[in-house]
């Protein structure tokens, strides 16, 4: 296993990551834009290796088509991987109080593209996404994956 290869870690999800070096039993693999390290014991299995990703590429990449004159391109994707740096907990905040520390948060994180507001249920849930309707750096919201809080979070996706 080292450069190139894809490989599963279920402590990162169920999709697969690039390893970008391997050093004894420690791979670098970049998840969502970020460069984490993991350690080889953690690797589930070996999707597909440097050598048949290349094999499978085709010799002249092709261009993407461009429609006339609509603009933009694909959307990107991105991972949501809760960091402390991008995590915002406004349990116990009155909901009317909620949006400063939101914006806080949200400026916190938008160098990695992501946020999770940890809110609980309820009013405060009810707050936040009225104030990321008017925040105009969100892209998109959605209730958090069950490990991460199931609908008690919300993971916000930033410009």
């Amino acid at each position: 296993m080292g450069a190139g290869d894809l490989v599963l870690v279920p402590s990162l999800g169920e999709a697969p990551v690039h390893v970008e070096s391997r050093k004894g039993g420690q791979l670098t693999v970049v998840f969502g834009g970020l460069k984490m390290k993991v350690k080889l014991k953690d690797v589930a299995k070996v999707v597909q290796t440097a050598a048949a990703a290349a094999a499978a590429a085709p010799a002249k990449p092709k261009k993407p088509k461009r429609g006339g004159g609509g603009g933009g391109g694909a959307a990107r994707t991105r991972t949501a991987v809760k960091l402390d740096g991008n995590t915002v907990d406004v349990r116990g905040e009155r909901a009317a109080d909620v949006g400063a520390p939101l914006a806080r948060g949200l400026d916190r994180a938008a160098e990695l593209g992501t946020c999770f507001v940890v809110h609980g249920h309820g009013d405060l849930r009810r707050a936040v996404r009225l104030a990321l309707d008017d925040e105009p750096m969100v892209v998109r919201y959605e209730d958090a994956d069950a490990a991460s809080g199931g609908a008690g979070c919300t993971v916000v996706y930033l410009k």
